[in-house]
């Protein structure tokens, strides 16, 4: 398979999983509201927070260093070391910090929730932490071998695993927020103990000190850089809360949701095959193509989603949530250039990672968390949401610019960045037009944001922002699937 139909075959199937994940978890929304209260979802919501930095201390950057010392190797059983290596280093790693954790249980609870009345959640959620190990190491294996197919039914799978007890627990057995982390619990070990059993079966199970040496020092630098992200992406909330109120802090929560989305669904089904792909394509003798016809798939997938969000994010606020919601649409336009910003920022990563100076990576993410914590210090006083949006930007930006910078110092690739502006400019004056539109009935709305798209599509083929040959080639393709030759 040539590399651009891996691009978006591959990007089709795992975007494929995750539009599933977003729609299950919407339709299942009603069921959470009717049987959590919403001081349940503040602990879920503060447990979540918890975990997640457990995790950044356990490692869960390491796996990052898979791909690239698995293409590094230079034989087959090389590559099995690779995996077998950072599965059980990972596996240990996630385990002893999950038993810390749930030995220390109380003192947890009393910092993170003010009471020790939820050690048990703690403990809960711990054990479940602690197999993940054993889970993300098999699934960089799979997307080593490039089965996208065989990874969404494998995290569809433990999704719908997941609901299933999740309902049986909430509405048969009332246990509430417990009863969530125990059906995380039970299909992490589920899914964990197939996929350990599945990899060693494929890589074998051999420990090369040298390689976890190597693992660890490729990415306890990215470790750093997960705690500098959780910084830029989450201090705002604090800022909001101080400077204005609480109420501010929940409208700027759901117009970041959208931001969430489009890396979710703009740039992750990329980055999912791009992100192994990339250390095999710097091999090849056709490297700069290669490099180059994935800077403009992700750009264009970045461009059409943000259009997508940005034009139809206020009619979505009038139809799901009640009009007090509704100012959160006016932060959303930054946030897809702070999240737009962040996508092309990871695509640039590549050659850093490739140079193994993932160092850079991380002093570019202090970087921007610090700069994130001045602009919010000036901004948001003076101009509440937007001004901790525009504080988003501008670290996000600062991020991007530093990145691309050293990616370009350290492992240079002659990009042509002319289609990604014009994408770009065209992507903000759609979402800018959508935005001085008058509130319209749907019936008027919804044709109107659809002309708008259209007239997006238009622009990119008339601007042969494209190239002509690949643009002929997929039509002639599609017609031959769908026509005949």
């Amino acid at each position: 398979m040539s590399a651009r139909k891996g691009f978006a075959r591959h990007t089709i199937i795992y975007g494929a999983g995750i539009v599933i994940s977003r729609l299950v978890s919407f339709v299942m929304l009603p069921v959470y509201t009717r049987y959590l209260t919403p001081a349940d979802y503040g602990v879920m919501a503060l447990l979540d927070m918890t975990l997640d930095i457990v995790a950044i201390v356990a490692g869960a950057k390491i796996a990052g260093g898979v791909f690239r010392f698995y293409y590094k190797a230079t034989d087959d059983e090389s590559r099995k070391r690779v995996v077998s290596t950072a599965m059980l280093l990972l596996g240990a790693s996630f385990a002893l910090l999950a038993l810390i954790t749930g030995l220390l249980a109380e003192p947890v609870a009393r910092l993170a929730f003010g009471t020790a009345e939820h050690a048990t959640l703690v403990r809960v959620g711990a054990a479940s932490l602690g197999l993940q190990g054993f889970v993300i190491v098999p699934l960089a294996l799979v997307q080593l071998q490039q089965r996208s197919v065989a990874y969404t039914a494998i995290t569809t799978f433990k999704m719908f695993m997941q609901l299933g007890l999740s309902v049986l627990f909430l509405v048969h057995f009332e246990m509430g927020v417990l009863g969530i982390l125990t059906s995380t619990l039970v299909a992490n070990a589920v899914v964990a103990t197939g996929l350990v059993i599945y990899s060693i079966r494929q890589v074998g199970l051999k420990f090369s000190p040298p390689l976890a040496t190597a693992l660890v020092a490729f990415g306890l630098p990215l470790v750093g850089t997960q705690v500098a992200t959780f910084t830029s992406t989450f201090a705002d909330r604090y800022f909001i809360n101080a400077f204005v109120d609480s109420a501010a802090v929940g409208l700027y929560s759901l117009g970041y949701q959208f931001g969430f989305l489009l890396v979710a669904v703009g740039y992750s089904p990329f980055a999912m095959f791009w992100e192994p792909e990339r250390f095999r394509a710097a091999e090849q003798p056709d490297r700069d193509a290669r490099f180059q016809r994935a800077l403009l798939f992700a750009s264009l997938l970045l461009a059409t989603v943000a259009v997508g969000i940005g034009i139809w994010v206020e009619d979505v606020l009038r139809i799901m949530a009640t009009p007090a919601y509704r100012p959160a649409a006016r932060i959303v336009p930054l946030l897809l250039v702070a999240y737009s910003l962040q996508g092309w920022s990871a695509f640039m990563e590549a050659g850093i990672l490739i140079r193994e100076r993932t160092g850079i990576i991380a002093a570019a993410n202090w970087t921007a968390a610090l700069s994130s914590l001045a602009a919010n210090a000036v901004l948001v006083p003076r101009f509440g949401m937007l001004g901790a949006a525009s504080a988003t930007v501008i670290a996000f930006g600062l991020r991007t610019m530093l990145i691309h910078y050293w990616a370009q110092r350290l492992y240079f690739v002659p990009f042509d960045w002319r289609p990604t502006r014009m994408l770009a400019l065209l992507a903000a004056t759609t979402v800018t037009a959508s935005y001085q539109l008058p509130e319209l009935q749907l019936m008027y709305s919804v044709p109107i944001r659809l002309a708008l798209l259209g007239a997006f599509a238009l622009a990119v083929w008339q601007l042969k922002i494209l190239p002509e040959a690949e643009v002929r080639t997929r039509l002639l393709g599609l017609r031959a699937r769908f026509i005949g030759p």
